[in-house]
């Protein structure tokens, strides 16, 4: 995910950090949200498409995550 996430979400990045376990737990909801929503929507992620959209396949580690109950590993 880091392809996708830096450096707005990351130490230095000018968004909420998503940079350790406890703080993508805590923003799962909105994550999964705003990725899946379309491009041109408002409120998509990557924002402005700086970086390559999640493809369906790398959703789909996150659904699989919340399925075994988003075990820190």
């Amino acid at each position: 995910m880091l392809a996708h996430c830096t450096p707005c979400h990351f130490p230095g990045g000018e968004k909420d950090q998503l940079d350790t376990y406890d703080r993508v737990l805590s923003r799962i909801d909105d994550i999964l949200d705003r990725t899946q929503r379309d491009t041109a929507g408002k409120g998509f992620m990557p924002f402005k498409l700086k970086k390559p959209a999640l493809r369906e396949g790398e959703l789909a580690i996150f659904f699989k995550w919340m399925e075994d109950g988003m075990l820190e590993k």
